[in-house]
């Protein structure tokens, strides 16, 4: 398992999250399968269930105030479109988040979100 040093955790607070993936969102087209994957992560030390633990811990060093001050969200949710929701604390933070991939959190954050780091 990797371990991180604590610039790139985040010295001030825990992170402890909850994530749900829906790669077919909160409304799959009729008649699509939709599996929903859930998993859970902590940073500082790395660990959890997320299969992508490591990239996402330094994801959330670089973009985790993404998550607790999302700026503008989009305002359509496409049927059918993936989604994320991830709860808990990030470095210290209470963390309440749900994106679609129109959110710019999607770009910044897609180990944490699809615990994927396939594409980059």
């Amino acid at each position: 398992m990797a371990t991180l040093s604590p610039s790139v955790v985040g010295a001030t607070g825990a992170t402890r999250l909850a994530i749900t993936y829906r790669p077919h969102g909160l409304y799959p087209k009729r008649g699509e399968s939709s599996p929903v994957y859930r998993w859970t992560l902590t940073c500082g030390p790395v660990g959890g269930t997320l299969p992508a633990r490591a990239a996402a811990c330094r994801e959330l060093a670089a973009h985790g105030s993404d998550l607790v001050r999302p700026g503008v969200q989009c305002m359509v949710i496409v049927a059918g479109g993936p989604s994320a929701t991830v709860t808990g604390t990030w470095n210290g933070e209470r963390v309440n988040f749900t994106s679609t991939t129109c959110s710019p959190a999607w770009s910044a954050l897609p180990a944490v979100l699809t615990g994927s780091t396939r594409g980059r």
